[in-house]
């Protein structure tokens, strides 16, 4: 009797000995929070100048060089100079649409009219022009930096032109003019009397960096000379833009002028 009471006694302590070491086992732990703060950029934000230009202008009877834009006569040289400008802090891709207005005019004595732009678009000095001469880039470097990346003469009423301009603009920063001035052609005869003649100048903008197209593809912004490239970017663009508000969302703006 004592010896099983003596057994039961031990395997009792033996028991609380084991209890004891379950209850005082310990996993070694640590915990570290490190919170990364992100500045999140501020929406495409564009502007589009013309510093030259004044539709409150009337010529001046006596100065054969005062255009004006009321009253406009055919032969007139107009300064019309539209310049991009980077508001915002990130860096963009630019372009710019001009929709140039078609009339039924005749040009040449004994002519027969044809439905054609009633502008030409000039660079430089102003003078009389026989051909548009925007701001753009060609072959032998001409240090021009804006693209022709389309021009659509489908419209009954406008010749649309695109250009690309062929660098990536800085924050604060803006691009050249796409062109300096406008020329009245010299017709003779109207048809449809172009009393409101109107050029539509509209540029847009898209974040520069981390682009991809419309694939999930990335697209470089290093060389912007490729009108391909510029062709890709400008289709994210459009295909990316929900407003054509300056400072647009989705990273993107357009700003149009209509003078």
């Amino acid at each position: 009797m004592e010896k099983k009471r003596l057994t039961t006694t031990v395997a009792a302590v033996a028991l609380l000995g084991a209890l004891a070491v379950g209850g005082t086992l310990a996993y070694l732990t640590d915990t570290e929070t490190k919170t990364n703060n992100f500045t999140i950029a501020k929406d495409v934000d564009i502007d589009l100048t013309e510093t030259k230009w004044n539709p409150d202008v009337t010529p001046d009877p006596d100065d054969s060089s005062d255009a004006g834009t009321k009253n406009t006569v055919p032969n007139a040289l107009i300064d019309k100079n539209p310049v991009v400008v980077n508001k915002g802090d990130e860096n963009i891709v630019t372009f710019v649409e001009v929709r140039s207005p078609k009339a039924m005019i005749t040009t040449q004595k004994g002519g027969s009219p044809d439905k054609q732009e009633l502008f030409f678009f000039g660079t430089g000095t102003q003078t009389k022009l026989t051909a548009n001469a925007f701001n753009v880039t060609d072959s032998d470097s001409n240090g021009k930096n804006w693209v022709l990346l389309d021009a659509d003469d489908t419209d009954d009423d406008y010749v649309v032109y695109l250009f690309g301009y062929n660098s990536v603009v800085a924050g604060s920063g803006s691009t050249e003019s796409v062109f300096d001035y406008v020329y009245l052609k010299n017709y003779i005869s109207s048809d449809s009397n172009p009393d409101a003649a109107k050029i539509i100048v509209t540029a847009y903008a898209i974040q520069a960096d981390n682009l991809y197209d419309t694939d999930n593809s990335s697209i470089s912004t290093t060389s912007l000379s490729d009108a391909a490239t510029l062709k890709k970017i400008f289709a994210t663009y459009k295909a990316d833009a929900v407003t054509t508000t300056s400072g647009g969302a989705s990273g993107s703006s357009a700003d149009p002028a209509t003078p």
